[in-house]
């Protein structure tokens, strides 16, 4: 593969997930969030900071890692979205 081609090969595999992958992730977000609601002013930054949306690619990347290696997202979900939640843990 060259560069162009390289370049278009992930940023189709980041596109896929994104739009395959990442409501799923989006979801267990969400219910994180959801389940226990903490209350005060962190909380609230925290739920603000979520709502801003952002490219989310720390969670995406490992998501399509896994896509590469076929494993099912299922299995592997809670990783990515970890991720994602500590990354915007350390913004807030």
């Amino acid at each position: 593969m060259n560069e162009r081609n390289d370049a278009q090969w992930t940023e189709t595999l980041l596109e896929t997930t994104l739009r395959e992958d990442w409501p799923s992730i989006q979801s267990l977000i969400e219910e994180r969030y959801n389940a226990k609601p903490a209350q005060g002013i962190l909380s609230e930054m925290a739920h603000a900071h979520f709502e801003t949306g952002g490219k989310r690619l720390r969670a995406l990347i490992p998501a399509a890692i896994f896509r590469i290696l076929k494993t099912p997202l299922s299995k592997v979900a809670r990783f990515p979205a970890a991720i994602e939640i500590l990354h915007n843990a350390t913004l807030v």
